[in-house]
């Protein structure tokens, strides 16, 4: 009796023992990581596996990837970018610092969308460098037509409220911006992926 009574336990830790170790791997291959050590800028993160890279470019002075996640409409519902570069140059000529962008990319949303709020701004350190976020909200009924709308016919987006958490900061001579918007609906779950990138992210040598 003893025996069987023994048997049973170490059959229940067993399985115990499996869940653990399932939930563990499917937390590590829920996430893709992503590295450039191409040219100067090298630095790596992790993203969610689900979200495919659409677009990534590479120049001297510049580099820029873009990352999206499709919906069960098949309209993209998430999307990031991560773009590096000079300033000033040809689109920013008064713009020296991360800040100064920061708050150029804030105030030009703020005049273009109708209906759009700043609701969190703050100090931030990401890969061991002070930056700042801000997350801001916008209708994309009171602006102009997105430059990748869906052609009529096509499924359209459910909803048209998006939120955007956006990271600038200066390193090695460049202005670094992570951005990450989503859907209202799905805000939440980008707020965790947007977190999981802040805390996988390093500067690689």
């Amino acid at each position: 009796m003893m025996g069987k009574r023994m048997g049973s336990s170490v059959r229940y830790l067993l399985l115990i023992v499996i869940l653990m170790s399932s939930s563990v791997l499917t937390g590590c291959f829920g996430y893709k990581v992503f590295s450039n050590t191409e040219g100067s800028i090298h630095f790596q993160f992790e993203y969610r596996a689900d979200m495919r890279i659409d677009l990534r470019s590479h120049a001297d002075n510049r580099f820029f990837v873009g990352f999206r996640r499709y919906g069960i409409s098949g309209w993209p519902d998430k999307d990031m970018i991560v773009d590096i570069d000079r300033y000033p140059n040809r689109l920013y000529l008064d713009i020296y610092n991360a800040s100064e962008l920061l708050d150029n990319l804030v105030a030009r949303t703020m005049k273009y969308y109708q209906v759009a709020q700043v609701l969190e701004r703050s100090p931030i350190t990401i890969g061991g460098i002070k930056g700042e976020i801000v997350t801001y909200s916008l209708d994309l009924r009171s602006g102009p037509p997105p430059l990748d709308a869906p052609p009529k016919g096509e499924p359209q987006t459910p909803t048209l409220v998006m939120i955007t958490r956006l990271i600038t900061f200066d390193h090695d001579g460049f202005i670094w911006m992570i951005k990450m918007s989503a859907y209202e609906k799905v805000a939440e779950e980008a707020k965790s992926d947007f977190e999981h990138v802040i805390q996988t992210f390093k500067i690689l040598k």
